[in-house]
C-alpha cells in the first residue's frame, strides 16, 4: 500500500514504509497539514501481539536537508567606493543579495538565508565589533533586504572580533546535520577592537583563528574580496584554507555587479542538497528492496539518476531526479518493506 503527498518545494515529504498487512482492517493514511507537512490520520496502530507477520503501514514524514547561509557583510567605510562607475561596493552587494536577480531573491524558497554586517565606528567604540543580524529562515528576503537598506558603511573592518561573536550568536547544537556556512564579504585587510588602525599581522591572524574556530563547530566559510586587490592575496588564501579545512581551497575576487552576482549564486547553490531526512529508520541493506516514485515514474536504486540510502535516516536523490527535486513542484513517494524497517 503506498500514499504519496503532493508539497510545495522544500516544504517536506512524506515516506511511506509499506509492511504486510493480510487484514484489510488495519492501514493508515496519510494527509497534508495546514503547514505542507504529512500527518499519519491513525498514528497508533500497531501489529497485533499475537501475529509476528502483521506489519501496519507506517509513515514517514521527510523533510529535505536545507543549508544555512549566513550572508557575513564588512560594513567598512570603504563599501562606499564604487565597485565600478556609478556603484558603490556596498550597493553592489545590496543588489546581488536581494535585487531582481539577486541570490537570496532566487533562493529563499530553499535555503535558509541570514545577514550580519560588521564595523565599528572611525576610531573605535568600547561597543566594538558592531554587528547587525537577521536570524536565517528559509523566504527572509524582506527582512535581509529591509535591515540592509536601513544600514550604511561606518568605519572599522575588526574582521576576526565579528566572526567571533557571530558564530557564537548562532548556537549550533551538536545534532544539528543542516550545512551551515558563512558567505564573507569583505573589501580590505582587517584590523580589530582596540586597533582600529592595526591592519597588521596580529589582525589577519585574529581573523584566520576565527574561521578555523568556526570550522571546528562545523561552519565552512567562503571569502569573496570585493574589489580588484583590495585584500591581500596571501590572506585571502589563508582564509579560503581555513574555511574548508584544507590547503589550496579556492577564494574569489569580485570586480564588477555581474561577477558578484555570479559567485555569490555559485558559491551557494553548491549547497543545495537533494538528502531526504527520514523520521523514522531503515536497514540500509534492505533499502534497495524498496521504491521510491518520482512524479509517476519509479527511480532506480543506486543509480545515477534515481536515488541512494545515505544512512539509516537519510535517503538521497541523484542526478536528473535531483535536480527536478530542487527546481520543480513534485509528487515523491516510496513503499518499503517489512523487513527493510528498523
Amino acid at each position: 500500500m503506498t500514499f504519496s503527498v503532493c508539497r510545495n518545494l522544500f516544504a517536506g515529504v512524506a515516506l511511506v514504509l509499506a509492511g504486510c498487512c493480510p487484514d484489510p482492517s488495519i492501514s493508515s493514511d496519510a494527509s497534508v497539514s495546514d503547514d505542507g507537512g504529512a500527518q499519519d490520520a491513525r498514528p497508533d496502530i500497531l501489529p497485533s501481539p499475537d501475529s509476528s507477520s502483521t506489519c501496519a503501514d507506517v509513515t514517514i514524514q521527510t523533510t529535505i536537508v536545507e543549508p544555512t547561509v549566513t550572508l557575513v557583510i564588512d560594513q567598512s567605510g570603504s563599501m562606499n567606493t564604487d565597485l565600478v562607475d556609478g556603484l558603490s561596493r556596498w550597493d553592489a552587494v545590496h543588489a546581488a543579495l536581494t535585487g531582481p536577480e539577486g541570490v537570496v531573491t532566487e533562493l529563499e524558497s530553499k535555503v535558509r538565508f541570514g545577514l550580519s554586517l560588521y564595523s565599528d565606528e572611525d576610531g573605535g567604540t568600547a561597543a566594538c565589533p558592531l554587528v547587525t543580524s537577521v536570524d536565517a529562515m528559509l523566504r527572509n528576503r524582506s527582512m535581509i533586504d529591509q535591515v540592509y537598506r536601513d544600514s550604511e558603511p561606518l568605519g572599522e573592518t575588526p574582521t576576526g572580533d565579528a566572526l567571533q561573536v557571530i558564530q557564537e550568536s548562532i548556537g549550533l547544537s551538536p545534532d544539528d546535520t543542516n550545512p551551515h556556512i558563512f558567505v564573507l564579504a569583505t573589501d580590505g585587510g582587517p584590523d580589530r577592537c582596540g586597533e582600529p588602525d592595526g591592519h597588521d599581522d596580529v589582525s589577519r591572524r585574529l581573523s584566520v583563528e576565527a574561521v578555523e574556530a568556526a570550522f571546528d563547530l562545523g561552519i565552512r566559510t567562503f571569502v569573496i574580496a570585493l574589489g580588484e586587490e583590495t585584500v591581500a592575496e596571501e590572506h585571502l588564501q589563508d582564509l579560503a584554507n581555513a574555511g574548508v579545512g584544507m590547503e589550496g581551497a579556492e577564494y574569489f575576487e569580485a570586480t564588477d555587479p555581474a561577477g558578484l552576482a555570479a559567485v555569490l549564486r555559485g558559491v551557494v547553490s553548491s549547497e543545495l542538497t537533494c538528502t531526504l531526512e527520514l523520521e523514522g529508520r531503515i536497514d540500509p541493506a534492505f533499502a534497495c528492496s524498496g521504491q521510491v516514485i518520482l512524479d509517476g515514474t519509479p527511480l532506480e536504486c543506486e543509480s545515477p539518476n534515481g536515488w541512494r540510502t545515505v544512512d539509516e535516516t537519510h535517503i538521497e536523490l541523484l542526478g536528473d531526479a535531483c535536480v527536478r527535486l530542487q527546481t520543480e513542484e513534485v509528487l515523491l513517494s516510496a513503499t518499503f518493506p517489512c523487513e527493510a524497517l528498523i
